[in-house]
């Protein structure tokens, strides 16, 4: 991975909660936008479930402690796609 490629873990955690952040306000304008007055209680429930979980969830990474499953077939990437995340080649990769 090239230098310029290489982030501190305070950059990326920056970088995710901005996303995150991003994220949130994105479906707050589409629940607002597709979700008519009068909506029913569940539906405006499952929505603020979902902000509150994307909300948690950048509290967490601000924390430093965001849990994150990533899963596929044996050979599929998972150890190069979290490598790839966090910029180093931390677990091996084509290993099988």
């Amino acid at each position: 991975m090239s230098q310029s490629q290489d982030f501190t873990e305070k950059e990326r955690e920056e970088y995710a909660t901005s996303m995150i952040e991003w994220v949130t306000s994105s479906i707050r304008k589409f629940f607002k936008k597709i979700l008519p007055d009068g909506s029913s209680s569940e539906t405006l429930e499952a929505a603020n479930v979902i902000i509150s979980d994307l909300e948690d969830a950048t509290q967490r990474i601000s924390d430093g402690r965001l849990l994150v499953a990533v899963v596929g077939g044996r050979g599929a990437g998972q150890s190069s796609l979290i490598n790839a995340i966090l910029g180093q080649e931390l677990l091996p990769e084509g290993h099988f």
